[in-house]
């Protein structure tokens, strides 16, 4: 599900011996160019990215393509029929050019890697998409799921203090002032932990083999660790691969980014010890799902942010 222009996790899944690989993308460049490249590897022209990671697929014998040219009808956008010397053993991919819950899929489904997980876990509508799988019966009792989980953290934090390298960059957008706003969600990389008023927690967790719950309602307490001027919330991500490969946004180097909101201008000076409670809600059935965090300091309502999706 999100097979991108490459179909690049689709390639390792034959390989690896799959019978059958169903690739959904939404998006029509990328299948556009997904296909060109499976035609070109039919013609024994060796694409040198997929080759040089071991995705190429120019070893195996691959015929019998097709592609129908209307949009939306009861079978794949594009097929492509496998067949290779060490594994005699017939494999097919279809590509479909849809989303996939409108996709005509078949079903039966051992496997499912998806790669549709936002820099806020759930904003690029994953839960919707992997329950409409579950509700269609496209999925086998034992299905197992790449990535398995996935999580988003959030924190409170205290204002960050610029450097004039980062003040400049960041006027060099003819929309930013030098100064971060208020109410605006921040891609981050390398944002740094001791900005962190508290420990992160859970903002959001996805299960995708388990119970994936349609709404989420939260009430989040933190107890600030040491003082500082409290005016923003963090958000980063963790996605469990397999139960054995982790990856973690606030760490690693992945096309993935961190998210900031600067709730509060000026800040609120809070000392070690203080309580900061974050009253979240997150509705999940829809394609860009809806998030609201209504921020107190004790008792006191000092903030509120709602987005849908990947918006800000």
């Amino acid at each position: 599900v999100g097979c991108g222009p490459f179909c690049l996790l689709s390639r390792f899944a034959l390989q690896a011996g799959a019978i059958t690989v169903d690739c959904v993308e939404q998006n029509s460049w990328a299948v556009e160019h997904a296909i060109d490249i499976f035609k070109a590897e039919a013609g024994g022209q060796r694409v040198n990215g997929l080759w040089g990671i071991g995705a190429s697929l120019i070893e195996h014998e691959l015929s019998g393509w097709q592609r129908r040219e209307s949009d939306r009808c009861a079978t794949p956008y594009f097929t492509l029929s496998l067949e290779a010397a060490q594994n005699p053993m017939h494999r097919r991919l279809q590509l479909f050019r849809d989303f996939s819950s409108d996709a005509p899929l078949p079903g039966g489904y051992d496997l499912v890697v998806h790669e549709i997980l936002g820099h806020i876990a759930s904003s690029e509508g994953v839960v919707n998409a992997i329950s409409n799988l579950r509700d269609r019966c496209l999925l086998t009792r034992d299905c197992v799921f790449v990535p398995r989980k996935a999580a988003t953290l959030f924190v409170p934090t205290m204002k960050l203090q610029l450097t004039c390298l980062e003040r400049i960059l960041r006027l060099q957008d003819q929309y930013q002032r030098g100064n971060l706003q208020c109410l605006v969600k921040y891609h981050t990389d390398r944002f740094p932990e001791h900005a962190f008023l508290a420990k992160p927690t859970y903002f959001e967790y996805l299960d995708f083999g388990g119970d994936l719950q349609m709404m989420r309602h939260d009430v989040v307490e933190f107890i600030t660790d040491h003082s500082g001027v409290f005016d923003g919330l963090h958000f980063h991500m963790e996605v469990d691969m397999d139960g054995h490969g982790m990856i973690n946004t606030l760490y690693d180097d992945t096309s993935w980014s961190t998210t900031y909101v600067r709730l509060l201008d000026p800040g609120i000076f809070l000392p070690v010890g203080s309580r900061i409670t974050c009253v979240t809600h997150i509705i999940f059935d829809r394609p860009d799902p809806f998030y609201s965090v209504t921020v107190y300091v004790e008792h006191e309502q000092v903030a509120k942010f709602s987005w849908s999706g990947c918006t800000g």
